[in-house]
């Protein structure tokens, strides 16, 4: 069973200079927007080219940080090499079995000048 908000991006469009040193922090809410306890969930942030939302470019796994908040952490490594536009997804598979996606959005990746 899968939970998705409404909205088909809640997180405003960013964009920032691969090889960036970037922290989401996300607060998770359900379908009637009342905090969800996320405690014990696995967190992973998947990033795909926008043109190929089916195959995962970039996946990375996050850390629950409080009853209702997670935290992914992405370091220069992560992105140095990519550049374009991504769609991202925050997967929350729940200790009950559910995976939710309380987050996506879009993120414009410059490539850095070398």
């Amino acid at each position: 069973m899968e939970i998705t908000l409404n909205t088909i991006n809640n997180i405003p469009d960013t964009q920032w200079i691969a090889g960036s040193d970037k922290v989401y922090q996300f607060t998770v809410y359900d379908e009637n927007q009342s905090l969800k306890t996320i405690t014990g969930a696995t967190v992973t942030f998947n990033m795909s080219q926008y043109a190929q939302p089916k195959t995962i470019e970039f996946t990375k796994t996050g850390t629950v940080t409080g009853t209702s908040v997670c935290v992914v952490t992405l370091v220069p490594s992560d992105t140095i090499d990519m550049g374009g536009k991504y769609i991202f997804q925050v997967v929350l598979e729940l200790i009950t079995g559910i995976t939710y996606i309380p987050a996506q959005g879009i993120i414009t990746i410059t490539p850095k000048i070398q």
